[in-house]
């Protein structure tokens, strides 16, 4: 607010403050998409929190049936072929939720608009955006979407926003 609650004084806000009273009354899940993210952080959430888990699973699947021999040869290893292809199905929707925000808050950090992360899921043309939101540097100072990323955040806390 402009005016001091208890007095009415006129009360000078800056540009950081208003900006993170504004991030606050954000719900948590709309933090992942709004406001802006640096190219390097970028990169490294969709390497460690978008693609690792995807990783892990199928490496995890290709291990267990390997060292089987035989798919489903007991039960044990039935479960987890039953199993581990779903939590792959969870893994690729939580790919493809990560790589939209991830894609929309870079957008914002070279003052564009999100939708402009859908150009990615064109089959083959998407690797130029892709490359774009990578490359491309963001706008410096405050743009219409906040405040340029700051270095001295955390990793996780730049990737989930908080």
């Amino acid at each position: 607010s402009e005016f001091c609650p208890k007095c009415g004084t006129r009360a000078e806000v800056s540009a950081e403050s208003t900006h993170k009273i504004a991030h606050a009354e954000l719900h948590p899940i709309q933090r992942l998409w709004t406001g802006r993210i640096s190219r390097f952080n970028y990169f490294f959430g969709h390497i460690v929190i978008a693609i690792l888990p995807l990783f892990v699973l199928v490496s995890l699947w290709g291990i267990i049936n390997l060292t089987t021999g035989a798919v489903g040869s007991s039960s044990s290893v039935g479960v987890f072929n039953a199993l581990i292809p779903i939590l792959i199905f969870f893994s690729i929707c939580w790919f493809f939720f990560i790589d939209v925000c991830l894609a929309i808050r870079r957008c914002h950090d070279f003052d564009t608009t999100g939708w402009l992360s859908l150009l990615v899921f064109i089959p083959y043309l998407g690797l130029i955006p892709a490359l774009v939101f990578l490359f491309k540097k963001g706008s410096g100072g405050k743009n219409s979407y906040g405040l340029a990323p700051t270095g001295h955040r955390k990793f996780l806390a730049d990737i989930f926003n908080y």
